[in-house]
């Protein structure tokens, strides 16, 4: 799956607010392409609501998750997709705003020639793309884990009063050419850790929550900007963790220290993207709903 939240512009239509839910028609357009060489945007698409400021407003009617809308169909470059009809419990008649993130589905395999004869067709895969990493070993120890977290919910992560102990920050500075950042979380001694990448203000980019102590988060990032990565504790108790965090560079970085990677090609995977968010402000009185792009 590639974040494609900056490939994808949202159309909203039909606004409506009557016993407490605010609806809207919302429409996705393949504006700038998947980021491969063939650029549609295969099925299923997924528009996901990462964070509502008003804590009264919930998603109502999501098919995927608690906050996921699922687009099924495939948009090639300058389609349009139909019509996906979003609602939020509102009951108090109160302005919001929430962010929300598009992910979807890229080929990036190869081309594969059907003709009978010598040269009748190619076999070439699409231009390879090699990236410099600039790699940091990071660890850290939790002193228990939080046994109320529900639904990725806890009443102590993210509480000052309880860093170090039932969750930590590792802050990461990207290089001056940094174009996305992997991030490994491992532990021999935890049963079950969860793992964000969030902006220096608190802005959850990714998370990963499976149900061990091993996880994966990544995104394309800025350069010359401050991270966080952010280890929740689960049902544990003490427990140490690991990190490997690689920030993927421009081919031949000077400030490359873990030699390459190499996406696309003859491999199924998807290139480095472009990882924005998008803010949608809501406004029930006015029945008026706006999109603001963010880092």
């Amino acid at each position: 799956m590639q974040d494609l939240t900056a490939q994808v512009d949202s159309a909203i239509s039909n606004i409506t607010f009557a016993n407490g839910v605010l609806a809207f028609d919302n429409k996705l357009t393949n504006a700038r392409g998947a980021l491969s060489s063939d650029k549609t945007i295969y099925a299923p698409i997924k528009f996901e609501v990462t964070n509502i400021s008003n804590p009264t407003v919930t998603v109502k009617n999501a098919d995927s998750g608690s906050n996921g809308f699922l687009y099924n169909q495939s948009l090639a470059l300058g389609a349009t997709s139909n019509a996906k009809r979003l609602e939020f419990n509102d009951p108090m008649a109160q302005l919001f705003t929430f962010d929300a993130k598009i992910t979807g589905n890229a080929f990036t395999s190869s081309t594969v020639g059907n003709g009978s004869q010598p040269g009748d067709g190619t076999g070439n895969p699409p231009t390879p793309v090699t990236f410099s990493i600039f790699r940091e070993n990071r660890s850290g120890a939790l002193v228990a884990g939080e046994p109320t977290a529900t639904a990725g919910a806890s009443a102590t992560w993210g509480d000052p009063a309880f860093k170090g102990i039932t969750w930590d920050d590792v802050e990461i500075m990207t290089k001056s050419d940094a174009i996305s950042l992997d991030a490994t979380l491992t532990s021999m001694t935890a049963v079950d850790l969860d793992f964000e990448l969030l902006t220096a203000d608190g802005q959850v980019l990714t998370r990963s929550a499976g149900a061990t102590a091993t996880e994966r988060v990544s995104s394309s990032v800025q350069p010359n900007t401050k991270y966080l990565l952010r280890v929740l504790g689960f049902a544990n108790g003490p427990s140490t963790f690991n990190i490997v965090s690689d920030q993927l560079l421009p081919n031949g970085s000077p400030n490359a220290n873990a030699g390459t990677q190499t996406s696309g090609g003859s491999s199924t995977g998807g290139t480095a993207g472009v990882v924005r968010l998008v803010r949608f402000t809501v406004n029930p009185v006015t029945r008026s709903v706006t999109a603001q792009l963010l880092r």
